[in-house]
Formats: structure tokens, sequence, C-alpha cells
């Protein structure tokens, strides 16, 4: 399959006329002391390059289920299957869920709390109401049990930074599996600035998945605000494997007797960073909770755990769980975490725990003393820690399929 002189305009960025440094926090901001701006800042602005004749197949990974792809931010024609559809009527419906998309309307930063979701943090809110090169609004809406649906971003070869702009709603009783996988091209310098407004409504459930492989020079900024209503479901399932600065951070509000479960894998090489920022907000009474991660980190990379929850007055009966764990291969290895409870009622029980080490020599001895070689030894043990969070997301897949 190919796609031949499409898709993307060069894009009337604004960044290209302004210094970048304006629109990204400071190294200073709470919410970025553990982790580093230094990779954004030095990201070359660039105009997005167009993606002629690119064969999709090589590109794409081997998914089951219905796939939409948008490529540089854009729901792109000429590739078939849904995206057909979607590109010539700009609203459609599969495996049960309804779609559409514009390409001139947007959310400029008017959303509040009283308005029913979140303000984005700055460079989810910068995707969110950036206009170049028109960057399309998805919207994906499910009202019923639905089958699984995946969908791929590709990223060009160059284009800084790339808005990627999505809208995931869940309504009263409706169940939806959606996991984004991020790909690009090899040795693509692009950075792909995404924004994410996810609601689900009462009685509903979604399953959420992000797997994150994308080359080695690329970069990633996923910002996403998630506002749940009583008794929804969300759950969230990361996967981190490429990029050389990846970074997913979630807002999320819950209202009374929520479940809410987030796992995150990640697997940080030299040169890497990976970062999963979390801040939960409980308001109603009864939710429950657990954020756990689980980070292999080579010599050279650096990944970041931040996790906050904060216990409104009215959440009494609050029941949240928070852990990091850690497996450093040498002493080159980073790794920066910071979890945090800010309490206001009095009936809770809220925790958080980590762990960081090494493998284990008991466990090394063990598998040598009956013949294995001390490369596979390590090798079994590195695979059994990281197995847990994959095998979890295989499931997902499968369930849903």
């Amino acid at each position: 399959m190919t796609m031949a002189e499409t898709l993307l305009p060069a894009a009337e960025n604004p960044f290209l006329d302004n210094d970048l440094a304006r629109y990204l926090p400071a190294p200073k901001a709470e919410t970025w002391r553990m982790s580093t701006v230094r990779p954004l800042k030095e990201a070359e602005t660039a105009e997005i390059d167009r993606l002629q004749d690119i064969d999709i197949e090589r590109i794409l990974p081997v998914l089951q289920g219905d796939v939409l792809v948008m490529a540089g931010g854009k729901v792109t024609a000429g590739m078939g299957g849904v995206n057909e559809g979607l590109a010539a009527s700009k609203t459609g419906g599969y495996a049960g869920v309804s779609y559409g998309y514009e390409a001139d309307k947007r959310r400029r930063g008017e959303l509040t709390p009283d308005k029913g979701t979140l303000p984005l943090a700055p460079l989810g809110q910068v995707a969110d109401a950036w206009r170049g090169g028109e960057p399309d609004r998805v919207r994906v809406f499910c009202d019923k049990k639905c089958q699984l649906l995946h969908v791929v971003h590709v990223l060009p070869k160059r284009g800084a930074p790339i808005s990627d702009l999505l809208d995931i709603e869940v309504a009263d009783g409706g169940e939806l599996t959606l996991i984004e996988h991020f790909v690009g091209l090899a040795d693509s310098t692009a950075w792909m600035n995404a924004a994410r407004h996810v609601r689900v409504a009462t009685g509903g459930k979604l399953t959420h998945g992000v797997v994150q492989n994308l080359p080695f020079t690329a970069l990633l900024t996923l910002t996403q605000g998630v506002m749940m209503a009583d008794s929804a479901d969300y759950s969230l399932q990361i996967i981190q494997n490429g990029a050389c600065f990846a970074r997913v951070e979630s807002d999320i509000v819950c209202g009374a007797e929520v479940a809410l479960d987030l796992q995150a894998v990640q697997h940080v090489k030299t040169g890497q960073t990976h970062d999963v920022t979390t801040r939960v907000r409980f308001n109603g009474p009864a939710p429950r909770a657990s954020v756990t991660q689980r980070n292999l980190v080579e010599g050279g990379g650096l990944s970041v755990f931040q996790g906050k929850y904060h216990v409104a007055q009215a959440a009494q009966k609050t029941d949240a769980y928070m852990r990091c764990e850690n497996l450093l291969l040498d002493d080159r290895a980073v790794v920066n975490q910071k979890p945090e409870l800010e309490i206001y009622a009095d009936d809770v029980k809220c925790s958080h725990g980590a762990s960081t080490g090494g493998l284990s020599d008991e466990q090394l001895f063990y598998l040598k003393a009956r013949g294995l070689p001390e490369e596979v030894a390590r090798g079994l043990l590195v695979e059994a820690f990281m197995a847990a969070g994959r095998e979890r997301m295989h499931d997902l897949m499968k369930e849903a399929t």
C-alpha cells in the first residue's frame, strides 16, 4: 500500500518565526524538575515533511482489529480501510464507534474544570490551540460495547513541533478499548506534541493503551486531560521503548466510586529520557486507584516517575495506591522519582512505595548453578521484570478482539 503526494502541506508554523523556548516550560517548573526540557529546546524547528510514496505496510505494526492512521497530525487519504471513508465523509462509524474530524475549528484554552474538563498542561495547550499546518482534531465516540480500535500515529522525517489532536469520549454504559501506536520513519528527528481530551461518562469504561516505538532520534510529548464521571472506569496502559525523549503527562479528575488503573513499562536505553507524570484529583467519595510503573534503565538512560494523588475533603473512603519499581543495569543508569500525597479527607487509605536496584546476585547464582551462561541468566531476569506490563497489553488486545 502506498500513499502518494498526499497529505501534509508546508506548515504555517508559528514556531518557525518565534523563539521556541518561549513556548516551553521553565526547567525549574515543579512538574519538570525531575525531567529535562533540553531535548525540546534543542529540537530543530522545521516545516512538516510531505509523506510521499511511502510504503505504509513497512511502517505500520501488524494489528488485529480496526485501524485508523494519522500522519503528522493529519487524517490521511490513500491508505484504504477506515481512512478512505473518513476522508470522504468526515464522519462515519466502525467497530461500533462513531468518529469524525475537523481541520479548522479549535478549542483555544477556554476549557476549565467548571466546564467539565481540565485545562491541559502548557505543552498540551500549545498543541490544542495551534493552527500551524492545520492539524486535524479527531473525535472518537462510543456509546455501547465496542470492538478494539487502533489509532496509529506516523511521524515523518522532520517537523517540530507537530500537533496531534484526539478527543475520546465514552458515553453512559459505553465500553471501548483504544490503543494508540506511535511509529516513525527511520532516523526521524521530528517532535510530536500531542494533546488528548478524554471523557468517561457515568458507568462508562475505557481501556486506553499507548505503545511508543518511535525511532531513537524522534521526540514525543503527550499531554492529556481525563474526566471521570461517577462510577466510571478508566485504565491506561503505557509501554515506551523508542525516542530520545518521550513524556506522557496525564491530569485526571475523578468523581465518586470510580475505578482508575494506570500501568507503565519503560525500557530506557543509553541517551534516552522516558517520563511518565500523572496527577490525580479525587473529588467524590469511594474512588479506587492504582498507579504502578516499571522501569528498566541501561547506563546513560534517565527514567522519570512523577505521581500525585490529591484527595479532596469530599473524597472520603478513597483507596489509592502508587508504586514504582526500577531495575538498573549499571551504575550510570539514572532514575528520578517523586510520589506525592496531598490529603484533605480523614477516612482514606492512600500509600506509595518504590524500589530500586540491580539484578539479584542470588537469582543469577541460582540460574548459573543450573547450567545457564551468565548472559542468558541476566536476559531471563530482565525479561521476567518487564513481562508483567507487556503481557497486560497483549491481554487487552486479545480480550477486545
